[in-house]
This record gives C-alpha cells, structure tokens and sequence, in this order.
C-alpha cells in the first residue's frame, strides 16, 4: 500500500490531468501522505520503514511516469 501511494503520489505530479491526493483518497492513504509531508521530521523518525518505502515508491514512479510521458511525446 504505501509503496502504491509514492508510486501513485509522484505519478499525480508529472502527468497532467491527474490528481493525486484523489487518488490517494481512493486506496485511503491521502492522510498518511498529509502527514509525512506536513511534519516530515517527526515522521521520518518515528516511521522510517514506511517512509523508506514510500521513497523507493516515489522514485520508481517518477522514472516510469517521466520514460512514459518521453514515448507518449516522440510517438504522438
């Protein structure tokens, strides 16, 4: 689930048109997000393993969704 959520969280940002906080709202992980993200110290010390995967979640997708939109561009 919370790699899912980097993954979807990173995707949302790159593509146009998608929204990521709907997105998130749908698996349910949009408040774990909102938390990582408004108090990022206190999370990343109290959940590093969760964290750690939504940061292996967000680079991955950020590969894929950017290699994506680069074939969508040369081809269309």
């Amino acid at each position: 689930g919370l790699f899912l959520a980097g993954f979807l969280f990173i995707v949302g940002k790159i593509v146009p048109g998608l929204s990521s906080s709907v997105m998130l709202s749908i698996i349910g992980q949009y408040d774990l997000l909102l938390t990582a993200f408004s108090n990022p110290i206190s999370f990343v010390s109290s959940n590093l393993v969760n964290f750690l995967v939504i940061l292996v979640g967000l680079i991955i997708g950020a590969f894929v969704s950017m290699k994506a939109m680069s074939i969508c561009l040369k081809k269309y």
